[in-house]
């Protein structure tokens, strides 16, 4: 990941320490409780505007600047990780759609930018009971009556999916459809594990919020080509 990534404003040079947050699963655990700490910002000088203030300025900058070159050194298992980071940092979907990047980054940009307004739907961080989980699907659920009606531009490349919710752990709800336990069909009979990185950050989530995201994470999915099941 990127290292010594640098913004100057005012005359005054800033870190950025993105890449302490994505390599540390630790660190990515506490910045999920202390979003100032995942910004990362650290001045080399002494702060003389407020806070918020700087704070506004530094994102700014960080977005025409900084995130065209992260990008490339991303893969697709970390955006929606990269678009949590985001969304704690106060930007708007709008905000990272406007981000100028070259052609060849230009889907990639749209991607996150969605994500942005996924993660943008938690109201309050670490204050819920509920969790958003994806479960990968073994491809003959494509044969089955309705999903492939339901998923009109899958493409072959993507895996199947089933999205839900749940207020118990990822894991132990997935081991409950295997075993029949309040189980959809989809996972109980196709399920073959997890896929955490398209959930990153969303988690201890509030009722109301997990509803909508739910929905919201599933039709994207299905935008980008996903076969989706559940996302009810």
């Amino acid at each position: 990941m990127i290292h010594d990534q640098q913004v100057t404003l005012e005359g005054k040079t800033y870190e950025w320490r993105y890449y302490d947050v994505l390599e540390s699963q630790e660190g990515w655990e506490v910045a999920a409780w202390c979003p100032h700490d995942c910004w990362g910002w650290t001045a080399r000088n002494h702060m003389e505007v407020g806070g918020g203030v700087i704070i506004a300025k530094l994102r700014d900058a960080f977005l025409s600047d900084n995130v065209p070159s992260m990008l490339a050194q991303l893969n697709d298992k970390e955006y929606m990780r990269f678009a949590c980071l985001l969304s704690m940092m106060g930007v708007a979907r709008k905000q990272v759609s406007e981000v100028n990047v070259d052609d060849g980054q230009a889907e990639i940009i749209r991607v996150i930018a969605r994500y942005v307004g996924v993660q943008n739907l938690v109201s309050l961080r670490g204050l819920g009971t509920d969790t958003i989980y994806v479960i990968k699907l073994h491809s003959d659920v494509r044969n089955l009556p309705g999903v492939r009606d339901d998923n009109p531009k899958y493409s072959p490349d993507k895996d199947c999916v089933y999205v839900g919710m749940t207020g118990r752990s990822p894991e132990l709800r997935f081991q409950q459809h295997r075993d029949g336990i309040h189980s959809s069909r989809f996972p109980r009979q196709f399920g073959e594990r997890l896929i955490p990185e398209l959930t990153s950050g969303l988690h201890n989530l509030k009722k109301d919020d997990a509803e909508k995201i739910e929905g919201k994470l599933a039709e994207e999915l299905r935008r980008q080509g996903y076969t989706v099941t559940g996302g009810h």
